[in-house]
């Protein structure tokens, strides 16, 4: 006869497989990863974009609108009444801009060029990205520039957009979709509300 394998559990091993404490480091475990979930998603999805935001509204405005530093803190007031009385531009136009630029655009732009280019791939401060992500981030940056020619820009303004746009590509592949709308909203709100403050100083 073939006698079957026995299993013997002593007692302190039933005791410690059924006491709450042995189930404690998974619990921990679990609750640091959700916190670092949250942390990302903090960071990545709204302090990273609004800061990226700031940068791109302050240094193109003040560059192109020869407005100076000091200018900035006197305009905060400027900020939110401009963003209460026009939530179309500082809202609703850069969720617009965003789907249609960076979510349906580039994300078509990619698919096509990841099979004309094989998904073939170049090395940037080693860091291995695709091509198609590169031509299509872009493309889609000038495509975003160039339509601001329908809104009477002139060529500076056109420029600005286009490197905004571009910074918004690289958010879009980095973060998500989020990131770039948010990112575009804080831009939209803070260089608008400096060019309305400024303008009300000159009248």
């Amino acid at each position: 006869m073939i006698s079957s394998p026995q299993i013997v559990i002593t007692v302190p091993e039933i005791m410690a497989l059924s006491s709450p404490l042995a189930s404690t480091p998974i619990q921990e475990s679990t609750t640091a990863s959700r916190m670092n979930q949250v942390a990302q998603v903090l960071f990545s999805d709204l302090l990273l974009p609004a800061a990226v935001g700031i940068a791109i509204g302050t240094v193109s405005f003040v560059l192109l609108s020869g407005a100076y530093i000091e200018e900035l803190p006197k305009a905060l007031y400027s900020l939110f009444r401009y963003g209460c009385r026009n939530t179309t531009s500082s809202i609703i136009q850069p969720i617009f801009e965003e789907l249609s630029f960076r979510g349906w655009c580039q994300e078509n732009l990619f698919k096509y060029l990841s099979e004309l280019f094989n998904d073939a791939s170049i090395t940037i401060f080693s860091h291995k990205i695709k091509l198609a992500t590169i031509v299509s981030v872009i493309a889609t940056a000038i495509f975003f520039g160039a339509a601001h020619i329908l809104s009477g820009y002139g060529f500076i303004r056109i420029v600005q957009a286009a490197m905004s746009g571009l910074a918004y590509g690289v958010l879009k592949e980095e973060f998500g979709m989020l990131a770039p709308v948010a990112a575009h909203i804080v831009h939209n709100t803070l260089s608008d509300g400096l060019r309305s403050y400024l303008l009300s100083q000159r009248l």
